[in-house]
């Protein structure tokens, strides 16, 4: 589990990759604070999922938001309250410039989110189409797969909540928590991949 104070300018694309990463030395707590930066075009996640209206009115969520539409990436506000509450993601996307872009899905059918049933059940519900592969000048491109669902190694959830970080974390995606007093909620940082105290 890494922890940062701040989300460095730029967008989310290796906590994939250093989620997975053993720590570099054998001190059981492994706390970075290096800036996070793309590695490879392939570490780009498919599925961003914002579980918390608190997250998703985070000052830096819709630059990260921007960005992550803006590469490609899927965007979905969860609501995770029971009935059709939609209110505040709905005030989040109310004069943003892709409020068109990010669907506010309320799972029916299902358990109520926090659960990893709900989430899968999302993630099963879309269709990307993944990027093809190649290098340049012609050497080793191929068209991209067909569309498909989201990987859930390639899915990350935005939360504020040990509920909703251990739901992601079962469903097979990553889990990044975001609360500006994440000292004060017990267990939180040991249920998520990385948490920050703000996104901006």
């Amino acid at each position: 589990m890494m922890r940062v104070t701040e989300f460095p300018i730029g967008f989310l694309l290796v906590v994939l990759v250093q989620a997975w990463a053993p720590p570099p030395n054998l001190i059981p707590s492994c706390r970075r604070t290096s800036s996070i930066r793309q590695l490879r075009n392939i570490d780009r996640p498919e599925l961003l999922i914002f579980a918390s209206e608190r997250v998703a009115a985070d000052r830096g969520a819709a630059r990260l938001i921007g960005e992550a539409l803006e590469v490609g990436t899927a965007v979905v506000f969860l609501c995770t309250r029971g009935g059709q509450d939609l209110g505040g993601f709905e005030k989040v996307l109310e004069d943003s410039a892709f409020r068109t872009s990010v669907q506010i899905i309320a799972p029916k059918g299902h358990p109520p989110p926090p659960h990893p049933g709900a989430l899968s059940a999302l993630r099963k519900s879309l269709e990307i189409t993944p990027d093809g592969f190649g290098g340049s000048g012609g050497f080793g491109q191929r068209a991209g797969d067909p569309p498909r669902p989201p990987l859930a190694a390639r899915c990350v959830v935005f939360d504020d909540m040990v509920a909703g970080c251990l739901a992601a974390r079962a469903a097979g995606m990553r889990a990044v928590a975001v609360h500006q007093a994440f000292e004060d909620v017990p267990g939180l940082e040991k249920s998520c991949d990385i948490v920050f105290a703000t996104i901006g």
